[in-house]
């Protein structure tokens, strides 16, 4: 099973697979941590806006604004999620058509 899962990992380090996998990792890595600082600053804003709207009475009016927003946030998530699980599902894919060609 080792010599097989090095085989594999040296086979995709030979065809840059694995460099094109890191590199996709680290785009994704960057895409979240960029949306977690979004996901900060919206709630930072939220505080500030709640506080405002509980003032002047707009508290129903900007609720729903800031929850439009959250859901842009949650689909872009979704969206990097799915993105690394079909990334790492090719990985495996091809991994698993190497070892039937070994076989």
């Amino acid at each position: 099973v080792r010599r097989r899962f090095a085989s594999s990992l040296l086979n995709a380090m030979r065809s840059g697979e694995l460099q094109a996998l890191a590199e996709d990792w680290q785009r994704t890595r960057t895409a979240i941590a960029s949306s977690t600082s979004s996901m900060q600053k919206l709630t930072d804003r939220f505080k500030l806006v709640i506080l405002g709207a509980h003032r002047t009475g707009e508290l129903h009016r900007l609720a729903a604004e800031l929850a439009r927003d959250v859901e842009q946030q949650a689909d872009e998530l979704q969206r990097l999620k799915q993105g690394t699980l079909q990334s790492l599902e090719s990985m495996q894919g091809r991994q698993g058509l190497e070892q039937l060609e070994q076989a």
